[in-house]
């Protein structure tokens, strides 16, 4: 029992003299991939948001160039979609937004020595969304019509809260500081009742985006 405590100390103590905490901050330019839906509208367009995310990361050392980094991030996804219905000379634009606490956990790899220079990363990442939200401009003759959809998670039917999928990206690492860009690709169905996405003929809502951001390890 003293041998198992013992090593579960030599351990910890190594993978804390091993691994430095961060922070992280930046911007996502987020859209929605939308599958499968009935096209009852005319000139469908989609688009992106500009969204924010910020949080900590926990770099660990697994050897000289690979490092596994675990992060708690809140992260804004979403996007946009406008359409018209020229028979009423009607137009609406509608911009989703989603808030998430999402967790990645990334394997990199520097191509520099001592954990700097430039390095690569893959890895997935589970999110839950907090609040939700589709902002609604409708154009009638040229009269404007605004209104907000709060997405009510508890109801039965309504949108998924949780968001899961792969990122990768590549960044660069000086000193203390970091920046990098990343790619996320949600592959979880956001209106699917079950965690099967491809068992029934659900329309398919998932998430994309790209981030920049910056990074201090303390």
């Amino acid at each position: 029992m003293k041998k198992i405590f013992f090593l579960v100390l030599t351990l910890s103590a190594f993978f804390a003299a091993e691994a430095q905490v961060g922070i992280k901050a930046g911007v996502i330019i987020a859209n929605l991939q939308k599958e499968g839906q009935a096209v009852e509208f005319q000139n469908i367009q989609k688009g992106t948001i500009l969204g924010f995310e910020a949080g900590i990361t926990y770099r660990l050392s697994l050897t000289e160039k690979l490092k596994l980094q675990p992060e708690l991030m809140l992260i804004q996804k979403g996007g946009t979609e406008n359409y018209e219905e020229p028979l009423i000379d009607q137009k609406t634009e509608v911009s989703s937004y989603y808030n998430y606490i999402e967790m990645p956990i990334l394997l990199q790899y520097y191509l520099g020595e001592g954990g700097t220079g430039f390095f690569v990363e893959a890895g997935p990442f589970l999110g839950v969304a907090m609040t939700g939200k589709d902002d609604i401009t409708t154009t009638i003759a040229s009269t404007k019509f605004e209104a907000t959809n709060k997405f009510d998670y508890s109801e039965e039917g309504s949108q998924k809260r949780a968001d899961y999928g792969v990122a990768f990206g590549v960044g660069y690492v000086v000193n203390k500081l970091s920046i990098g860009v990343r790619y996320n690709l949600g592959l979880n169905n956001l209106l699917d009742a079950d965690a099967n996405n491809a068992n029934d003929q659900t329309p398919k809502l998932s998430t994309r985006g790209i981030a920049v951001a910056i990074g201090y390890y303390f």
